[in-house]
């Protein structure tokens, strides 16, 4: 839940303000330090969105 940011839209369009949504994603696992870093980081701009694994499957094998 982060502050509501002006949005400057181009030229000749009306200016708005609208909350910043921002999506998080990662294949490092849900409790990837990193990641909880960056959301703590970016949730003073906007709402946050995390999708991510429970566990790490960067190194898992893809099933085809």
């Amino acid at each position: 839940m982060g502050f509501r940011m002006p949005l400057h839209p181009a030229p000749g369009l009306p200016h708005r303000t609208a909350p910043l949504r921002i999506l998080l994603s990662n294949d490092d696992g849900y409790f990837a330090p990193g990641l909880a870093a960056l959301a703590a980081h970016l949730g003073k701009l906007g709402e946050i969105t995390v999708v991510a694994p429970e566990r790490a499957t960067a190194a898992a094998p893809r099933i085809r």
